[in-house]
């Protein structure tokens, strides 16, 4: 494994031999090297053990995967072809949303559905073979990419008839309870943040996100929260400002928006973003 290389964790390497017995289990070093050694005479294939999900071998390149250089001497053997026997009176704020997911082509989720085994073909030792190396196990990234969105209240602030302002902070809930008296007399603003996070592997990027505007609250675009939304004509927000932003597996990005409570009683407000549009990365738009 060269420095370059990323190192992937929770494999396992299991040594079988022609009659399709375990004879040796290992796992790879912190370099990535794994040996098996004191082998008698015969045949033996090797049976690798990872997240499928997330990594396939590059032993036939394609466009399913994310790095193609570093190819594989094992197969992907699905199951069914394979003989052998190695298949092992509150104003009270209330949030929702939608999450969108996507894989990039039907090869990807036809690989989902059909099990796999990862060995090598068979690989002999003689009486005169002292090591056999360069049994390379190459993975990488498949093209899976999902973002997840959750949406959260941040922070309230009420404003009296005499331009006093008293902010509330929740810090990330999804429920929030807020006490006022004489509503009618009052400007209450809402604060959401909005956590969007790669909760799979390939990266890409969130093109666009919409915000529809609770029942019973209004938008300004004039405030610092709201930068980056657009309304459109039928009353939705859109916002893009992520379209240039990659996101990696595991990273997040945040947005805020921010609403005023209109409707001067009490009762409840139910707000719902989703993510419509994903590309992926070096790809093109994904259908939605």
């Amino acid at each position: 494994m060269d420095d370059s290389e990323k190192k992937i964790e929770n494999i396992t390497l299991k040594l079988y031999n022609s009659n399709d017995e375990l004879v040796q289990e290992t796992s790879p070093n912190e370099d990535g090297r794994y040996t098996f050694s004191a082998l008698d005479e015969g045949s033996y294939y090797v049976v690798a053990e990872f997240n499928t999900e997330k990594y396939g071998v590059t032993g036939m390149p394609s466009e399913d995967f994310y790095d193609k250089s570093r190819l594989s001497v094992f197969k992907a053997i699905p199951i069914e072809d394979d003989n052998s026997e190695t298949t092992d009176s509150d104003e009270e704020l209330q949030e929702n949303q939608e999450e969108e997911s996507t894989t990039t082509d039907d090869n990807s989720s036809s690989e989902e559905e059909t099990k796999y085994v990862i060995k090598t073909d068979m690989i002999t030792i003689g009486s005169e073979t002292r090591i056999i190396d360069n049994i390379n196990l190459g993975l990488a990234l498949k093209k899976v990419f999902k973002l997840d969105v959750n949406k959260y209240i941040s922070k309230v602030e009420v404003t009296n008839s005499l331009g006093v302002v008293t902010t509330k902070d929740y810090g990330n809930t999804k429920l929030a309870k807020l006490d006022v008296k004489d509503i009618n007399n009052l400007k209450i603003k809402v604060i959401y943040t909005l956590e969007i996070e790669n909760v799979k592997y390939y990266p890409g990027y969130a093109t666009l996100i919409t915000e529809i505007v609770p029942d019973g609250m209004s938008f300004n675009a004039d405030y610092v929260e709201n930068k980056g939304w657009q309304q459109q004509k039928d009353g939705t927000l859109i916002n893009t400002s992520l379209s240039n932003e990659l996101i990696e597996e595991n990273q997040k990005k945040y947005l805020t928006v921010a609403f005023d409570i209109t409707r001067k009683e009490a009762g409840s407000f139910v707000n719902y973003v989703s993510i419509d549009d994903l590309q992926i990365l070096g790809g093109e738009q994904d259908e939605q």
